[in-house]
């Protein structure tokens, strides 16, 4: 990867259910959470990128477009596309496709990519039930429990060699974790990648503070 992009599995402190040995992720910002984006400029990035879908028709709404454009660019740069045996996939947000308030911005990167590059792209897994997200809601960061609400749709032929999956931000690693498993079900083995826009940060992450998925600022 870039220069640019970090991995999570090296950060301090590491996504807890990421380890060097097993997963492959980076990561291209830091966003705080409870901090501003006066005091933290990056946090912008993400907050433009998360606009929500009723601010469509408002002028606020270009930032979020020139924000996922940013990130497939960046994508783009770190990435040497189109690769044959790789397909790229969104991972699911809190409310499935056919959701009035889904926010398509994750698979409007994608999209924007392979617009660009020609590179393969899918949109395998998709939220079963609409759901609050996790910081509006604190619902569970397990792994098996977020797996729950996933619906994976099997890969079309040719069946990837490498599978990258996007998000915008990675915190304790279970969302991936929860995608990674849903999409490795049958015989076929893969290799799975992902792309986070920005690791989130707690104010005591930030100082250096770990520890369990219950007692992290997850």
């Amino acid at each position: 990867m870039a220069k640019l992009w970090t991995r999570c599995e090296e950060s301090i402190p590491c996504p807890y259910y990421l380890a060097p040995d097993k997963t492959f992720s980076y990561y291209l910002l830091e966003y705080v959470s409870g901090g501003s984006y006066q005091q933290y400029p990056s946090n912008s990035r993400i907050l433009n990128f998360k606009i929500p879908v009723k601010f469509r028709h408002e002028q606020r709404w270009q930032y979020k477009c020139e924000t996922v454009q940013y990130f497939a660019e960046r994508i783009m740069e770190c990435i040497n596309f189109p690769q044959s045996d790789t397909i790229l996939i969104p991972m699911p947000t809190s409310k499935p496709r056919n959701d009035s308030e889904f926010d398509s911005r994750l698979d409007d990167v994608v999209k924007l990519v392979h617009m660009k590059t020609g590179q393969r792209i899918g949109f395998n897994l998709n939220a079963i039930h609409s759901s609050q997200a996790f910081h509006n809601s604190g619902s569970s960061r397990y792994v098996a429990d977020i797996g729950g609400n996933i619906n994976f749709t099997p890969f079309d032929q040719p069946v990837p060699a490498k599978v990258i999956l996007i998000d915008d931000v990675v915190t304790t690693g279970a969302h991936f974790m929860a995608c990674r498993d849903k999409s490795s079900t049958g015989t076929q083995a893969f290799s799975f990648w992902a792309c986070f826009w920005q690791k989130r940060y707690g104010k005591t992450a930030c100082k250096g503070v770990s520890g369990s998925p219950t007692d992290r600022d997850t």
